[in-house]
């Protein structure tokens, strides 16, 4: 969902000269130009704004942008005159050169890939998209770092759904598995006593490692390692204090060659260590996984993944849990011709114990949507997660009920970048409806998040 700023800037100039085709600007409008060739530029971009929807005005105007390497403008004019119209390779040949430019390959790969699937180009036209393509994914084609780092906080209008130094901790309804990206991972749920609300701070640090193993860029090795703290605010809570240290290697492998419908393997091996304010290693969890990554046309991104973990407890109390966690995931993507992205993620989890009743089995449905808008990433989703847990104890007996758990969440998010930096804001909501009364809760959560990415 997070674009480099570059892009975002690409973006945000796509939404100006579109805006002329729906009429969003007056034509007495300034000019909104402030690229490198915004002066020479000036004058055509005005008679630009007198007849948005000639084409060849337009195509002028993008080829005089080109020649004065103000790419973003020529990008913004060729996005726009693809609003609506299907085909046009050509057009999208020469948006997947630009972007090229723009050091964005992911981008120019998807426009690329559209051409290398049209059947009414002409050799010579087929033969450069291919070259560029290959260009593309020789774009990091080396070794190379990357690191950020991010500052936020959040705080939850139910710290009820929170839980105690008594309880288990659980991260987004995984128990204990840390997703590589570690997103989410303040987020705690199980049922006890505590204040109304509650608010909490949290950093986190990743560094990737990517290297080609082929020369071509089709056979990678990838390493990161990720550090995460999140740190209560309330005295009510501190002792929810917890550090997440992640460590994922593994391989990217073609198993389709070829510009139409490209396929990867990518096997991996990750250890996960929880440690909490009073238990080192609380929790260690290490995994072997794969996902197997393509598209279903050019517009459509398919994967699907599969993960077998182990995990074990420090403290005797909490051996009982120890056991194998299974999952599979199967997401579908779409990319819209405005910008837009949506996609839809289905996800089966089992998790097995020494105990029965703390077995469980689960399943996931999300969809989402995002898209950029006046330089602003915006997003919506909505999720379905439905639990079996035979988990319904009291304080003196282990109940024989089967626990039945289903949640609703809604989420909204917004993410602009500033010299640099990347400002997230999200808004989640959750409701939890479940055949044990006391597990029935609901839970308002807002964070801000501050990122950095170096390269």
């Amino acid at each position: 969902m997070f674009y480099f700023a570059s892009r975002q800037r690409v973006f945000a100039g796509v939404f100006i000269v579109a805006s002329l085709g729906f009429g969003i600007l007056p034509a007495s409008a300034q000019t909104l130009l402030r690229g490198p060739g915004a002066a020479a530029l000036d004058p055509m971009f005005r008679e630009v704004l007198k007849q948005p929807n000639e084409v060849e005005l337009n195509l002028a105007f993008a080829r005089r942008a080109i020649e004065l390497e103000d790419f973003e403008a020529a990008v913004a004019t060729l996005e726009r005159l693809l609003i609506g119209r299907s085909g046009l390779p050509l057009l999208r040949l020469e948006l997947g050169m630009l972007y090229l430019r723009l050091e964005a390959p992911e981008l120019a790969e998807a426009y690329l890939l559209q051409v290398l699937e049209a059947t009414d180009i002409d050799a010579t036209a087929r033969e450069r998209a291919e070259i560029l393509l290959a260009q593309t994914r020789k774009a990091n084609a080396k070794g190379s770092f990357a690191m950020s780092v991010s500052l936020g906080t959040k705080h939850a209008s139910n710290a009820v759904t929170r839980p105690t130094l008594a309880n288990v901790i659980a991260y987004n309804d995984l128990k204990e598995q840390v997703s590589p990206s570690l997103e989410g991972l303040e987020d705690v749920t199980v049922e006890a006593d505590g204040p109304d609300s509650d608010t909490a701070s949290s950093a986190s640090l990743s560094v990737s490692y990517s290297r080609e193993l082929d020369g071509l860029n089709e056979r990678r090795f990838n390493a990161s390692v990720n550090q995460y703290t999140s740190q209560q605010n309330g005295s009510e809570l501190d002792t929810l204090d917890i550090s997440v240290t992640s460590l994922r290697m593994g391989l990217t492998l073609p198993l389709v060659r070829g510009a139409k419908s490209p396929l990867t393997l990518s096997p991996y091996v990750s250890v996960n260590s929880v440690d909490t304010s009073t238990v080192d290693a609380y929790a260690v969890t290490s995994a072997i996984g794969m996902s197997v990554n393509g598209y279903a046309g050019a517009r459509n991104p398919v994967a699907v993944s599969f993960e077998l973990a182990d995990k074990n407890h420090e403290t005797r109390t909490d051996a009982l849990k120890d056991g194998g966690r299974y999952n599979i995931g199967f997401t579908l993507g779409h990319i819209h011709n405005n910008g837009g992205y949506t996609s839809v993620a289905l996800k089966l989890d089992q998790t097995d114990a020494d105990v029965e009743y703390e077995s469980a089995n689960g399943a996931a449905l999300n969809v989402s949507y995002s898209r950029t808008w006046r330089g602003t990433r915006l997003g919506a989703g909505v999720g379905w997660r439905e639990n079996e847990e035979g988990d319904v104890r009291t304080a003196n007996a282990v109940l024989d009920l089967i626990r039945h758990d289903k949640d609703l969440t809604v989420s909204v998010s917004a993410q602009r970048s500033f010299f640099g930096i990347s400002a997230d804001f999200a808004v989640n909501y959750v409701d939890r409806d479940s055949n044990i009364p006391s597990s029935r809760y609901d839970d308002l959560t807002g964070s801000l998040t501050f990122s950095r990415s170096f390269q």
